[in-house]
């Protein structure tokens, strides 16, 4: 993470490459924020790298986010499917 200049780095991302990818300041400080406040009360292993942790403390995989994702949608009463990238 570069706040500087506004980029991420994505390990192992679509197509299974590293890339770096721009991060807006309103995105960036809520990713601080869940990096000071909320990873740690889900940190089981320190040595892990990976960012987005489920309660359980395991890595958060993209057809679990996108399902959160459809219950909120449903929840809301909004009858479009909805999906992560």
């Amino acid at each position: 993470m570069d706040g500087e200049r506004g980029t991420l780095l994505v390990r192992r991302g679509k197509g299974n490459k590293d890339r770096f990818v721009p991060i807006g300041p309103r995105a960036l400080a809520w990713l601080d924020k869940y990096l000071a406040e909320v990873r740690p009360k889900f940190l089981a292993d320190a040595s892990t790298q990976t960012i987005f942790l489920t309660r359980t403390g395991k890595k958060l995989r993209a057809d679990q986010l996108s399902m959160t994702v459809r219950q909120y949608l449903v929840k809301a009463g909004i009858a479009k499917q909805g999906a992560c990238h």
